[in-house]
């Protein structure tokens, strides 16, 4: 079960979930996007009441990580892949490998879309051209190990955490 509680913390509304959610569920203006233990992705309405139904939902696998919105597209990292959705439909965009790492999750800025894994990846997030081929890579950049548990950007810094030496890791700020 989700639950939306009101500003004051009393009353709400609720989703009845078909599997328990691996991850912190992430929301936009129209939607609270969750992923279960039962490998799928869903959007939940927020129009108020109660709702035992989903708006649409996307097999990706399961995501460990939390879930990125923008610009009208879900990311989520699942099974070693990295998804794109579209927040109206859940129609998948594009996926690109991304390694088996699983504790990572993605992040958005500067109109492209990091993700970490077997390395460091920064994707295009807009490609919408023929699912196999997937988004365009804007770089991907490797290290001695992984990369985790997930980039985050502020003023124009990636910070990420990678192993740079066998058992050791390092925060690092890239430009």
């Amino acid at each position: 079960m989700v639950y939306l509680l009101s500003d004051g913390g009393m009353g709400g509304r609720r989703w009845r979930l078909p599997a328990v959610p691996m991850a912190p569920p992430s929301v936009d203006t129209n939607s609270i996007y969750v992923s279960c233990r039962d490998g799928t992705t869903y959007a939940l309405t927020d129009e108020g009441g109660y709702a035992d139904e989903v708006y649409w939902s996307a097999d990706t696998g399961w995501t460990e990580r939390g879930i990125c919105v923008a610009d009208g597209r879900v990311f989520l990292r699942g099974a070693g892949t990295l998804h794109a959705l579209g927040t109206d439909d859940g129609t998948r965009y594009w996926s690109h490998d991304v390694g088996d790492w699983q504790h990572t999750a993605p992040a958005y800025s500067r109109e492209t879309v990091f993700v970490g894994g077997d390395a460091l990846y920064a994707l295009d997030p807009t490609a919408t051209g023929v699912l196999t081929d997937g988004p365009a890579v804007r770089f991907r950049r490797e290290f001695a190990g992984r990369v985790g548990p997930g980039p985050v950007l502020d003023d124009g810094v990636l910070y990420v955490v990678a192993e740079v030496d066998e058992e050791a890791y390092a925060l690092l700020a890239l430009e």
